[in-house]
């Protein structure tokens, strides 16, 4: 059986070879669209509210600094979706955990793909030319519009 590693009081002291490399770590978050939900508990879901959590903290206003950098390690991202009901209620209406964060990890100190396809939108002429074509169908005549490349 190996050695116990050293401990600390009452705590084992984990070595840095096994402790995962932590780094600083910014979650963005766009929610929109969340409606036309099924009723929940026999009420319409009329005010829902989105919180994600990760590691234990949830993300409504306040931004997780660290997060573990090999996939393995890091926690997986709950999301959960509540309704604001009468009298201060706030049942859970909707739920789903993201496993794996790995996906949507992205260098912050590269330049964002939206501002660089803005600048390639800003660079290309405004309109494109189009003609029109007739296409006639069964008893009704159409027009549709093509673009010219």
């Amino acid at each position: 059986m190996p050695p116990h590693p050293p401990k600390r009081d009452s705590l084992f002291i984990v070595s840095q070879v096994i402790r995962p490399q932590l780094v600083r770590t910014g979650i963005e978050i766009l929610c929109w669209g969340v409606r036309n939900m099924k009723t929940f508990m026999l009420s319409d879901v009329d005010c829902p509210q989105v919180v994600v959590e990760v590691g234990g903290h949830e993300i409504e206003s306040t931004i997780i600094k660290m997060l573990p950098k090999e996939d393995p390690y890091a926690p997986p991202m709950n999301i959960k979706v509540k309704d604001h009901r009468s009298f201060g209620r706030k049942p859970v209406v909707g739920f789903h955990v993201i496993k794996s964060l790995e996906q949507y990890r992205c260098d912050p100190t590269a330049p964002s793909l939206t501002l660089m396809q803005a600048a390639q939108d800003a660079a290309l002429p405004a309109t494109s030319p189009v003609e029109e074509v007739s296409v006639s169908t069964d008893k009704k005549s159409k027009k549709h519009r093509r673009e010219v490349n």
